[in-house]
């Protein structure tokens, strides 16, 4: 921060990010003046380099006089929109825009606090990285020359302001992403903590499972606004192959034994209804093979529209694949 005048300064900010044991982050402002004067700090949880950028222009803030004039550098793009976001709205977001934000929403509250507060008038402008600007890399060095110092002082943000005088917090640790998306993740995750905890799921917990891409298929075209019958239907079906749990003879033995005990599979009448049998009996194997067909085909399809390379791809290229292998294993993925 080089110091002009007692009205006027301009500010450059830098941040650096190092985690170590203790999940410490390093964020540090040089105050340029004669002589020079520096200040090193630390901060925990949420570790990013986007919070160590907010974090130094919050201290380039704070710092100042009041009815000052602030020109701030900086080379994070995050920072520089989320800035144009609240002068905008001439620093009177709204605790629900507040919590909207992608990241770091106590913090900006508490800048929009310190600007109305210090009626200070604020300009950030976005640089590039690394650009050789003298300040810019003057700020790396010295950063860099403190990454082995773990005992530098920490900077504790209260959170609550004149803005957001109540603070979400989860487990005592101030919520700072967006409260919604947050919620969300919190309860998608118990809910496949529950899921995978469950006896009949315990090989996907030492599976190497896309958990994201798995749950949009389930999701197919289902918005959160409405929902039909059809696609809780297809949603039903979905979990049930997943699960291994399809309406097969052995399945229903499980409630109505009675009924069903001597009953064996309703196409070849010779082996046990299981799940892995529906896929690999005999007499379901033509049709399975059509619709593997039908799939591969469109599959081909798309990768052509896509694909810029004059490579041929053929069918039997696919059929090769472990996907499209039935495995009747409890440590694997029965159908790949």
């Amino acid at each position: 921060m080089i110091i002009k005048g007692y009205n006027l300064c301009t500010c450059d900010t830098n941040n650096k990010v190092m985690t170590f044991d203790d999940h410490l982050d390093g964020v540090s402002k040089n105050l340029y003046t004669i002589p020079f004067s520096e200040f090193y700090s630390t901060y925990e949880n949420w570790i990013s380099s986007n919070k160590a950028e907010t974090l130094a222009l919050l201290i380039a803030l704070i710092v100042q006089p009041e009815n000052g004039e602030v020109k701030i550098f900086t080379d994070s793009i995050i920072v520089f929109n989320n800035f144009m976001l609240i002068k905008e709205k001439h620093y009177n977001l709204t605790p629900r825009q507040i919590f909207k934000l992608a990241s770091n929403n106590t913090l900006w509250a508490t800048i929009m606090d310190i600007i109305k507060k210090l009626k200070l008038k604020v300009d950030v402008l976005k640089i590039n990285a690394h650009s050789g600007d003298k300040y810019n890399e003057e700020v790396d060095k010295r950063i860099k020359e403190q990454y082995v110092n773990i005992g530098r002082m920490g900077i504790n943000i209260k959170g609550s302001t004149d803005i957001i005088p109540y603070v979400p917090k989860w487990r005592n640790i101030v919520i700072e992403k967006n409260l919604r998306k947050f919620m969300t993740n919190i309860t998608r995750t118990k809910g496949l903590e529950k899921f995978l905890n469950q006896n009949r799921n315990n090989k996907y917990r030492k599976l190497q499972v896309d958990w994201n891409i798995t749950f949009a298929y389930l999701k197919g075209n289902e918005t959160y606004y409405t929902t039909t019958f059809k696609d809780c239907r297809r949603k039903r079906i979905k979990i049930q192959r997943l699960m291994e749990e399809i309406p097969t003879i052995e399945q229903m033995k499980k409630s109505q034994y009675n009924i069903y005990k001597k009953w064996k599979c309703v196409q070849c009448n010779r082996k046990k209804e299981t799940f892995i049998h529906v896929w690999k009996c005999n007499k379901n194997k033509k049709i399975l093979r059509k619709i593997q067909k039908i799939v591969l085909k469109y599959l081909i399809r798309l990768i052509n529209e896509i694909s810029d390379n004059n490579i041929e791809i053929r069918i039997e290229d696919f059929e090769q694949l472990s996907i499209f292998k039935i495995i009747d294993d409890n440590q694997n993925l029965s159908l790949h």
